[in-house]
């Protein structure tokens, strides 16, 4: 007769707890690992190909190198360096900064801003300026902000970087013209709507480093832009699997990263480059090439 079978003994249940409880902190110590030594330094090269209408035909297929946060300090020179030489290999036609050149400490953009003066495009390089980048890491946190980011903009434009405040700029292509546009930080009180009232021309390319701003942009009955280029979220810096970013500087939370339609325009939010703290998990550092295509 059959021996009855016996039921897992109280030794064997622990020691196969032991083994999943070190197998469950063998992993979290893997995933802080990946986290904080091997993602925040993995680049990611997106390239995104963007129709607008009306793009005039020289500037069809046109290559923009998109970098934004790269947030000098934590991030060392020697890293903004290594971004600038892969920017350059890319050979972009034109390069777009969209803000947050520095952590919090705006009297350091001259730093970068001589890194930065290795940028090479034939159309150049214009940058809008981001919340750090007027010394402020919450909405209108700073008052007067404007006045502390005036030395950074004149900085950048001295290695020469067009800045552009609430200001329009063209580029100019076997004759044919391109507008672009940058405003003012969402959360500075440099902000200003009316800059978009009146656009020189279509289409437009408009910076502005907070994605949110096109939610102040209502006012409007449509879009005076046909393309945004933002930043400012770092796709959250931490992604958990199924929830998403557990934190976000921004409250619409679609516009963690990537190309979003807006009634009649797009909006396109990279990640960035740099981190506030040394840690990406499921986000990783964006180095982006826009390039766009006549619809």
């Amino acid at each position: 007769m059959p021996k009855p079978r016996r039921g897992l003994s109280r030794r064997s249940f622990l020691r196969w707890a032991g083994y999943g409880t070190v197998g469950a902190v063998g992993a979290a110590l893997g995933t802080f690992g990946y986290a904080r030594f091997i993602e925040p330094w993995w680049i990611d090269y997106s390239h995104t190909t963007i129709a607008l209408r009306d793009l005039p035909t020289a500037f069809n297929g046109l290559r923009i190198a998109h970098l934004t946060d790269l947030h000098y300090q934590p991030v060392g020179l020697d890293e903004v360096a290594e971004w600038v030489d892969r920017t350059n290999h890319l050979r972009p036609d034109l390069v777009v900064l969209t803000g947050d050149f520095v952590t919090g400490n705006q009297t350091r953009v001259a730093d970068v801003a001589e890194v930065l003066r290795d940028l090479d495009a034939p159309l150049g390089k214009v940058a809008c300026l981001g919340n750090h980048d007027y010394g402020t890491a919450y909405p209108k946190g700073v008052h007067g902000a404007a006045t502390f980011a005036a030395a950074g903009r004149t900085a950048l434009e001295h290695a020469g970087i067009e800045v552009l405040v609430n200001e329009f700029t063209t580029r100019v292509r076997d004759g044919q013209t391109l507008h672009l546009a940058g405003l003012g930080d969402l959360w500075s009180d440099d902000f200003d709507l009316d800059a978009l009232h009146e656009p020189p021309g279509r289409p437009l390319v408009a910076l502005a480093h907070n994605p949110e701003t096109l939610y102040s942009l209502h006012q409007f009955e449509s879009p005076n832009f046909d393309l945004m280029l933002s930043g400012h979220t770092h796709g959250g810096q931490v992604r958990l699997p199924i929830y998403g970013p557990p934190r976000l500087p921004i409250r619409h939370r679609h516009l963690a990263e990537g190309l979003f339609h807006h009634r009649h325009a797009q909006v396109y939010v990279s990640r960035g480059l740099g981190y506030l703290t040394p840690i990406r998990f499921r986000a990783r550092p964006e180095l982006g090439l826009i390039e766009l295509r006549r619809a």
